[in-house]
């Protein structure tokens, strides 16, 4: 019985087996089992044709399905942008696919691509230039990465042939902290300078620690100067959690003198990129280096938490799933160091 077990397994661990009078052999491709008839009862033919399969395997040249090997990277675009058309950021996707397929080519079959293909992308993209003549950050580099990943990720999961355990993301170390605050001079120069509609957005951002995305899509509905609230359903927020946003008399006095639209909406059909070009404009013309919109959030949370804003009452303004993303949003000074000591001498403590 044992001799018998130990031939049985050694059949199934090389992959020729005999049905009948005919061998057949039995091999995986990404991670899915096949078993395929040689059509032969000539063992040494079969063996032939299993390690034949077995070499095409490796080099990524054989597809059980040929139909579903035909995935081009223009397809993959496609797919991605069909499955990611409920999201927020879906339009930043979009921007990433076609960085992806302007590198790789639209009609490059995914089933063909290899780790070198994937390192190569990787280096290119960390030696490009944004739009703004800057380096791309291994943050934004990753999210090209990230985004390729998931979406050959969905393909195999509807079926497409791919050897996706063999292809090796090695993400970028990210170093995203930024202590860049807005100081009250520069926020000055740039409300006094900015149009009403960038006015009210930098007002916005450095007043409520608001993200752009969510400030530009703003409706009056949302606002509640009585209750001195900005209302923002999940699907207005980048975490997909409700929150509420309370205002200042600044923002409120602001709100009270700006026009409204017929539409609704705070800035009507403005685009992010459109207020984030105006900004960067601004900063150029008024002398004020260094500073992203972005950077308005960070200023505002650091504002709040040196008036003494409770940590968890932060957490709940900024809508950070965690305390230690809203860490990264404060920025801590050798003024506020000097300031912690003499907090603590006037306390006699």
């Amino acid at each position: 019985m044992g001799t018998e077990s130990t031939k049985k397994s050694e059949k199934n661990k090389s992959g020729v087996y005999k049905r009948g009078k005919v061998y057949w052999i039995h091999y995986s491709v990404g991670g899915v089992q096949y078993r395929e008839s040689t059509k032969t009862r000539n063992k040494e033919l079969a063996v032939r044709l299993y390690e034949k399969r077995r070499q095409e395997i490796f080099e990524g040249r054989f597809f059980p399905d040929k139909k579903n090997s035909e995935l081009t990277m223009e397809g993959l675009r496609k797919l991605w942008l069909e499955h990611a058309s409920h999201k927020r950021t879906v339009d930043d996707d979009r921007q990433r696919f076609e960085t992806i397929v302007e590198y790789f080519g639209p009609s490059t079959l995914i089933a063909s691509l290899t780790p070198s293909d994937i390192d190569r992308f990787r280096e290119v993209l960390s030696k490009r230039t944004t739009r703004m003549n800057r380096a791309m950050t291994p943050a934004t580099v990753n999210r090209h990465l990230g985004i390729l990943r998931s979406a050959l990720r969905l393909a195999q999961n509807n079926g497409y042939f791919l050897r996706l355990r063999t292809l090796r993301f090695d993400f970028l170390r990210e170093n995203n902290e930024r202590d860049r605050i807005c100081t009250t001079e520069e926020y000055q120069k740039l409300i006094d300078a900015a149009s009403p509609k960038l006015r009210l957005a930098i007002i916005l951002g450095y007043c409520t620690a608001m993200r752009l995305g969510e400030i530009i899509n703003l409706d009056w509905k949302q606002i509640d100067l009585t209750s001195k609230l900005i209302r923002l359903e999940s699907s207005d927020t980048k975490t997909g959690k409700p929150r509420r946003v309370p205002l200042d008399a600044t923002v409120i006095e602001e709100l009270k003198t700006y026009p409204r639209s017929i539409d609704g909406r705070l800035f009507g059909e403005t685009s992010r990129d459109a207020i984030s070009s105006a900004f960067r404009k601004l900063c150029k013309r008024v002398g004020v280096d260094s500073l992203r919109f972005h950077d308005l959030r960070h200023t505002a949370l650091t504002n709040l938490r040196r008036a003494g804003v409770d940590v968890f009452v932060l957490q709940a303004i900024s809508g950070h799933k965690t305390l230690k993303m809203l860490g990264r949003y404060q920025t801590v000074t050798d003024d506020d160091l000097r300031k912690a000591v003499e907090t603590k001498e006037r306390s006699n403590i």
